[in-house]
């Protein structure tokens, strides 16, 4: 992950990235656990950005495609997660 950080030019926001990554599971996790709807939908606010910015980052360094996609995969399942949870609570 390092040498993936050091790529995009981002090396500083590696631990920062994980850190939060970390905290922001453990707050879906805990949020679904004890069905605490603000929770759930911060965790996943906060993972929704993250793959936005991925995304974004990988754009502009012109990975191909295919290194690409992951993060698009990533992005639908927390957007189908967020639409399946908002469908659950309406």
């Amino acid at each position: 992950m390092r040498a993936e950080f050091e790529r995009y030019k981002l090396p500083k926001l590696r631990v920062l990235t994980g850190a939060s990554q970390i905290i922001l599971a453990l707050m879906l996790a805990i949020g679904l656990a004890l069905e605490i709807k603000f929770l759930i939908a911060i965790s996943l606010l906060g993972l929704l950005v993250m793959m936005f910015v991925a995304i974004l980052v990988r754009i502009k360094i012109k990975d191909p495609i295919s290194k690409i996609i992951p993060a698009v995969f990533y992005l639908g399942l927390i957007l189908t997660t967020i639409l399946l949870s908002l469908r659950i609570h309406l």
